[in-house]
């Protein structure tokens, strides 16, 4: 219950107030006891009414286990493989699928950064510059704290679940029709936003201290938008206007290309990256964003200094969401990591029942067949021959659930197919492990009555009735 609820705190409403009810515990029990008996009433009405020909014929005790009872035990089992399977199936596509996801890189080192959320009130910080001096100073408070690597200031943060996005024009071309112009995502970010972050810088260069407002402004873009837009051509030195996100009076009106970055995830790992431009927090300052630090020690030591250095330039200015990035990522995995979580405890509780099944009807055949495996080791029989007859036994019913537990798979893999990233709901290697999991935990279970039939005395056997 701690598990669930911790893997599964986002994703399922007023989950911290679900505990074990006693009335429920009852009921799962009596809905047990019930199943159990109604299973085993089907065997007993067998046994109560032998069919009196094989008795004389066989003259044993094997004689009660009549074909339809043999064969009703043996579709219990393969019932219970074939789920099994299934299970494991899921699971195994979930935990590759969440695999893929985690390993997806980002685009930039969520590693030792604190992040924290700020909102400059507009009757106070009306003014561009007045917003650009109060982060300016506050950055320079950040980098004096001791750990600090660098600091910088960003609107919106990755993984902040926020986007301004805007069309734009580009210098030389034709207008475009309404509704084609081309758009992008903008950002505004502080000189050192790249270098904190660790985003790669393709061609050109980053932001300087030369870059502020007056003039033609600077803007980076990132791959996909040179790629989409300027196909053929070098992106550097090109123009862009137009720019509507987020613009303030005196903010250049033309933005000249002065580098190009590689491509961020900025709010999913498994969506494609969008066009982005970066403008510089100098020539394009907002009220809100995000304050960030890289440190050289664990972040979350410097939270409490980190809200007081932001705090100490005005305490009025609100800071939220005060965590490092890595558990930013985190929070926009825990769907998937809670379904990944789920599946894998129904895989590892079908794998049981699988086991305990196959174990307890192998073990019954072994008990029952005792006289017979007797005069077969009496007449000379190995014990390898007898563990490998009834092994036999054990993989027949095994092979037979694995096939109806694949043929269901197949057909039930394409319901999960909108939880899964980059694996596809037929995954062969998914299919193949699980199905070589299963077969060699019902191995493993036949074999330990197997080795017991060995053990079996033949002068007692023959005494057996």
């Amino acid at each position: 219950m701690s598990a669930i609820k911790y893997y599964g705190a986002d994703q399922l409403p007023r989950l911290a107030e679900v505990h074990i009810s006693a009335r429920v515990l009852l009921f799962t029990l009596a809905v047990s006891v019930l199943t159990g008996l109604l299973f085993g009433l089907v065997p007993t009405l067998k046994a109560s009414r032998p069919d009196v020909n094989e008795i004389l014929k066989s003259g044993t005790k094997a004689a009660t286990s009549g074909r339809g009872l043999r064969l009703w035990r043996d579709s219990l089992v393969v019932s219970e493989v074939a789920l099994s399977l299934i299970l494991l199936v899921g699971a195994g596509l979930m935990i590759r699928s969440f695999a893929h996801l985690v390993n997806v890189p980002p685009g930039f080192d969520a590693k030792n950064v604190l992040t924290g959320r700020i909102s400059l009130t507009r009757n106070i910080y009306d003014k561009p510059e007045e917003c650009v001096l109060y982060v300016n100073q506050t950055l320079e408070r950040l980098r004096a704290l001791p750990g600090v690597e660098s600091a910088a200031f960003v609107a919106p943060m990755p993984f902040s679940g926020g986007n301004v996005g805007s069309d734009f024009r580009i210098e030389g071309r034709a207008l475009p029709e309404a509704g084609s112009e081309p758009t992008a995502n903008n950002r505004s970010v502080t000189t050192q936003y790249f270098q904190a972050m660790k985003i790669a810088l393709v061609r050109g260069r980053y932001f300087s201290e030369q870059d502020k407002r007056g003039g033609v402004g600077a803007a980076i873009v990132n791959q996909t938008l040179a790629r989409r837009y300027f196909p053929s051509e070098d992106p550097i030195g090109k123009r862009i206007s137009h720019i509507g996100a987020n613009q303030n009076d005196g903010d250049p009106e033309q933005w000249e290309i002065v580098g190009v970055v590689g491509d961020v995830h900025h709010n999913s790992l498994t969506k494609a990256a969008n066009p982005e431009i970066y403008l510089p927090y100098q020539q394009n300052s907002w009220s809100w964003g995000n304050f960030l630090i890289r440190t050289t020690v664990e972040p979350t030591t410097l939270a409490q200094s980190f809200r007081e250095q932001i705090r100490a330039g005005d305490k009025s200015v609100p800071l939220t969401n005060v965590t490092t990035l890595t558990e930013a990522i985190s929070e926009t995995v825990a769907q998937p990591r809670f379904y990944t979580f789920l599946f894998g405890i129904f895989g590892a509780i079908g794998l049981m029942l699988t086991v305990t099944g196959v174990y307890g009807l192998i073990s019954y055949t072994v008990a029952q067949r005792t006289q017979e495996i007797g005069i077969r080791m009496a007449l000379g029989a190995t014990s390898q021959s007898v563990v490998r007859m009834v092994l036999k036994q054990g993989i027949a019913l095994a092979v037979m659930g694995a096939g109806i537990g694949i043929a269901i798979s197949f057909a039930l893999a394409r319901v999960i197919v909108t939880l899964l990233f980059d694996v596809k709901p037929t995954d062969i290697a998914t299919f193949s492990i699980a199905t070589l999991v299963l077969l060699g935990a019902a191995i493993l279970a036949s074999y330990v009555p197997a080795r017991r039939a060995t053990k079996v005395d033949p002068l007692v056997a023959l005494r057996y009735e």
